[in-house]
């Protein structure tokens, strides 16, 4: 059985970045042959006074929406490692067990540079993007293509190109971006 989950965040009430969340989730359900409609503007009813998570698990006839405080993680170091060349990634799915372990194997850094196939794709919880020269460059093919790269996509804030390990020592500046984030640069990160 395929489960899958949306991360959604709200602020005082306000879900933010709806409609690429529903068409990410349309684009699942449609996928994965899965009958049910889900209208996240009718299910979603966050706590109106605090910054908020909002975790919606979906398979076959059943949904499941919770809501959790939102507290950031903190990133300073980050390590760049090699991924199986034949993992997928390109839904979100529930089961987070290929991560968990790459985590777990690599401690104490706090976030780990996911490498596929001589490319970068992404964090293990984020899309991530690299500055020179007045822009901002994303990895062509992440794991993920998550709902807030692909709106700065859109808006031509980000340039998707194949990046490298090497070529990191060619930007000025890193920055990580996913629903609850939204866009942000990191300063002081060490990337090893």
């Amino acid at each position: 059985m395929i489960e899958l989950f949306e991360t959604i965040c709200a602020k005082q009430g306000e879900v933010l970045n709806l409609p690429w969340h529903q068409k990410r989730l349309d684009k699942a359900l449609e996928k994965f042959n899965i009958k049910q409609t889900i209208n996240l503007s009718k299910v979603l009813n966050p706590p109106q006074h605090q910054h908020c998570r909002i975790k919606l698990s979906y398979y076959h006839d059943t949904f499941n929406v919770e809501y959790f405080k939102y507290t950031p993680k903190t990133i300073h170091t980050i390590k760049c490692i090699t991924i199986d060349s034949s993992f997928d990634y390109s839904y979100k799915y529930l089961n987070r067990d290929y991560f968990h372990k790459l985590q777990q194997q690599n401690r104490p850094f706090d976030e780990l540079l996911l490498i596929q196939n001589g490319y970068i794709t992404d964090t293990l919880i984020a899309n991530v993007a690299f500055y020179k020269e007045g822009k901002w460059f994303t990895p062509k093919k992440p794991l993920l293509a998550g709902t807030t790269r692909s709106r700065l996509i859109k808006d031509k804030f980000l340039i998707p190109i194949n990046i490298t390990q090497e070529d990191i020592t060619d930007f000025t500046s890193f920055a990580v971006m996913n629903a609850m984030v939204g866009f942000k640069e990191l300063k002081d990160v060490i990337i090893s």
